[in-house]
């Protein structure tokens, strides 16, 4: 089911944000569905060929070859998932522990696909565009265009040498964490702007960290238990 659901859906042109609002279901399960991490149940699979009756024979018997229906040629990978692009304006209103609790709401249209194979993320992460050239150095592993995507997951664990997304004195940031000796500094990076130690009176607060710039695995994250 996860492989023809995902080629209905793609052919379709729904992201699984969207195909989950039509069919009164959640982004997560979709995710699970698509993933084959889960089996729809009886009722979700009504719902969806009442939307798409063309599919139903398809979708409800053990035939394999797709129909008509199905773009020719259409690339299928079970480990692909979309991510919510939020806006930075939805970024800075809200915290680490809004986001592990609740489901995000987005204040954009956009999605990111990413391959959870090549980037494993928890149901939590989501993605920010990066709206400026203050991150861009050619000269920096990590360079980071305007107009870029970054993948941010909530889950991981704030670790030294980390790319993370903060709060830091009422400020929403995309930074270089480091811990040194007792002291902890966020490092811009552009190396025109100088590190920044964290002291005890300024306001930080973690929100995630960057697993992925556009479709590029930048490290392999230690994920909180």
């Amino acid at each position: 089911f996860s492989e023809k659901f995902k080629l209905l859906r793609k052919t379709e042109g729904y992201t699984q944000r969207k195909i989950a609002e039509l069919i009164k279901s959640s982004e997560s399960t979709i995710q699970n569905y698509e993933l084959n991490r889960r089996k729809p149940s009886h009722e979700f699979i009504q719902r969806l060929c009442q939307h798409f009756p063309k599919y139903t024979l398809w979708l409800t018997t053990g035939e394999t070859q797709p129909p008509q229906h199905i773009s020719p040629g259409l690339d299928f990978n079970e480990n692909e998932i979309d991510l919510q692009v939020l806006s930075w304006n939805r970024a800075e209103k809200i915290t680490h522990t809004e986001i592990l609790s609740e489901p995000l709401k987005s204040f954009t249209n956009e999605t990111v696909t990413i391959d959870t194979k090549k980037c494993p993320v928890s149901s939590k992460a989501f993605a920010l565009t990066v709206g400026d050239n203050k991150m861009h150095n050619k000269d920096h592993s990590y360079d980071t265009k305007k107009g870029a995507k970054i993948v941010v997951d909530p889950e991981v664990k704030l670790h030294h040498d980390n790319l993370i997304i903060a709060k830091f004195n009422n400020e929403t940031i995309y930074k270089h964490y480091t811990y040194d000796l007792g002291k902890e500094f966020l490092s811009s990076l552009n190396s025109k702007y100088q590190s920044v130690e964290i002291k005890k009176t300024d306001e930080f607060i973690y929100i995630g960290t960057v697993v992925s710039i556009i479709n590029i695995t930048i490290l392999t994250p230690t994920r909180a238990e």
